[in-house]
């Protein structure tokens, strides 16, 4: 190798004290101290710090008192007037073609010898200090090149380690980011139909072109493209909407929207055995980050119905099928498998494309006279608990998807417009509130309700602690003869509306008799009727569902199982990177509420049977 001479340096002690005076040649800094003094016969070290005012080359100089011979001068840059390494606030832009964010600082930083930024990206309203940065980069602004689209907060920090600088922060800015991108290239099929078969692995969908950012845009104009194994299945605009009502908030948006072709014409996609979908429903489950409770709520929903339904064992009444070729394709709620999207070519996550909720996935024929569908809309009106089950029927409260009315608008009065449509929605509700007020007989309740339908639904609701279905997601039909009771959106079940759920003694949300005890205390239900008069009968159809092995620990976790394994364990951590995680999504915690309200149940309703877990 190389050496290094090494000069030996003699040095006269000195007889006298030697007083060292500094200059910057009147640059305006600070020497601190002005003056160092070495004592007479010492070699110790003295040290003074010099602060610069100004930035640019500065020459430092020192006078002696002794005689020496003073130094040459010593010439510092200095790259600022401030401190080697500053920064201002994140903040974030947006290009205006493609809406894509940009993360710098205001005012730009203020850089030292090499400043390292760290980007950090996470949904809005959580703890952005558990999420990883989604990039290093040592100049800005950053480029998000890669941002899905939602509420997002970003935060910007910076580092110098060459000056040994502590982390400086920039704090949280905040973007609901919504991209867009040109669709004019793209091929849209001009079939109107196209099939798909059973999902086989993760389906993957593409969304391209200007993306809603709320429900108060309403439409925008997209293309969507599903592929299954490497192969593209279909392609079509698509009128997209964000969906839901109180999840339309969440960061993490979900989609729907109808689908048409290149000719401007209805088109629909039949996945496997599923109606044909002319309506995408894109669900997200943000809050619900296991993606599971929905559909294995509506599993189980349909394995009870059809259970109860002999001879038939169909989750559908005889007389619903009357006029339908194939209605074991008819969901009778909702189904659904869970895809990864990609919205202009960013990865959105995981989501579950879930049948659309039109009428035909009920068996309903809106253009048939006979045929009824009402449901509660909590979004005007009513709300969950609220609904005076005492008083009147009135239209304000539901939506009318059946039959139709020409210009009918959701909760809009049609008593006079409609009078023999609105008698026989009014006729079902008039009948509860007569009940309720003790001046009919709870027995006449079966003259116009199909009484095993809400047994079914309340033992269901029971099982799962269906708080959002008391009255929100209760769905009513009747296909020319009695009203039956079904179910809709049941994400808020197996614990997840309420925490303490996995101790089902100790909260309100884990009822002991479905649908009671309602606030205000007019909110007597057609479930306290059940419970008053028809007790017996629920607990007997328990007995029955845990004795015949439709409801045990190990069915509803296998369901749990199955659908979970479908993401694929690579797939749901990506998902987390993004979207973040809670205990809730956990299998383990699923597998102990279910266990426990198993048991809390079969103590309410006397069976006795084996109550061990054997999911594992």
């Amino acid at each position: 190798g190389t050496g290094v001479e090494i000069d030996s340096i003699i040095t006269a002690l000195q007889t006298t004290d030697t007083v060292i005076t500094f200059s910057d040649g009147g640059s305006g800094g600070q020497f601190s101290p002005a003056t160092v003094t070495i004592p007479a016969q010492s070699s110790a070290t003295v040290t003074t710090t010099y602060t610069p005012s100004t930035a640019g080359a500065i020459s430092i100089t020192s006078t002696n008192s002794s005689g020496l011979t003073n130094p040459d001068a010593l010439v510092l840059t200095v790259d600022d007037a401030n401190s080697p390494l500053t920064i201002g606030a994140t903040t974030v832009t947006v290009d205006a073609t493609t809406g894509i964010p940009s993360i710098t600082t205001d005012p730009a930083p203020i850089a030292g010898k090499a400043p390292v930024y760290t980007i950090y990206r996470a949904p809005t309203g959580t703890d952005i200090t558990t999420f990883s940065p989604i990039a290093t980069s040592k100049t800005l602004p950053y480029v998000d090149s890669d941002a899905p689209c939602g509420d997002f907060q970003y935060r910007l920090t910076a580092s110098d380690s060459s000056l040994g600088t502590t982390v400086l922060d920039g704090g949280i800015a905040k973007l609901t980011v919504t991209t867009t991108s040109d669709v004019s290239s793209i091929t849209i099929d001009s079939a109107s139909h196209a099939f798909m078969s059973e999902p086989n692995g993760l389906v993957r969908v593409d969304v391209f072109g200007t993306i809603p950012a709320n429900q108060g845009v309403g439409t925008t104009s997209a293309v969507v493209q599903f592929s299954q194994n490497g192969h593209t299945i279909c392609t079509y605009n698509w009128a997209m909407k964000v969906s839901g009502q109180s999840t339309a908030s969440d960061p993490k948006r979900g989609y729907s929207g109808k689908l048409t072709n290149s000719k401007s014409k209805k088109a629909d996609i039949k996945f496997g055995k599923w109606e044909a979908q002319s309506k995408l429903s894109l669900k997200a489950y943000y809050a619900e980050r296991s993606m599971c409770r929905d559909i294995v709520s509506n599993q189980l929903f349909h394995s009870i119905y059809e259970f109860s339904n002999t001879p038939t064992y169909q989750a559908f009444p005889s007389e619903a099928s009357a006029s339908v070729n194939q209605p074991g394709a008819a969901p009778m709620g909702t189904k659904g498998f869970p895809c990864k999207m990609y919205i202009n070519n960013a990865y959105q996550g995981l989501y579950i494309n879930r049948t659309g909720g039109s009428n035909s996935d009920w068996l309903i024929d809106d253009s048939n006279s006979k045929h009824y569908f009402l449901q509660f809309d909590h979004a005007g009106a009513a709300n969950w608990v609220s609904y005076d089950f005492t008083k009147t029927f009135s239209p304000t409260w539901f939506d009318v998807a059946s039959p139709s009315m020409s210009g009918y608008t959701n909760q809009s009065d049609f008593s006079t417009t409609f009078p023999d449509i609105y008698n026989n929605c009014a006729a079902p509700f008039n009948l509860v509130r007569d009940i309720l007020a003790g001046t009919t007989a709870a027995s006449e309740l079966s003259t116009l309700w199909d009484v095993q339908s809400i047994l079914n639904y309340l033992i269901a609701s029971e099982i799962v602690v269906n708080v959002d279905g008391i009255i929100n997601n209760a769905y009513f039909l009747n296909w020319g003869g009695k009203w039956f009771i079904y179910y809709y959106d049941l994400d808020e079940t197996f614990g997840q509306a309420y925490q303490k759920g996995i101790d089902p003694g100790s909260d309100t949300g884990c009822m002991t008799k479905y649908g009671t005890g309602g606030s205000p205390a007019y909110s007597r239900t057609i479930f306290d009727i059940m419970w008053e008069n028809y007790e017996s009968e629920i607990k007997q159809l328990y007995i029955k569902l845990r004795q015949q092995g439709i409801v045990t620990q190990s069915s509803i976790m296998n369901m749990f199982y199955n659908l979970g394994s479908e993401f694929g364990e690579a797939e749901i951590e990506n998902e987390y990177t993004v979207w973040g995680s809670s205990d809730r999504a956990q299998m383990s915690v699923v597998n102990t509420w279910v266990n426990s309200r198993l048991a809390y149940l079969d103590s309410v309703f006397g069976y006795a049977g084996d109550n061990t877990p054997t999911w594992m």
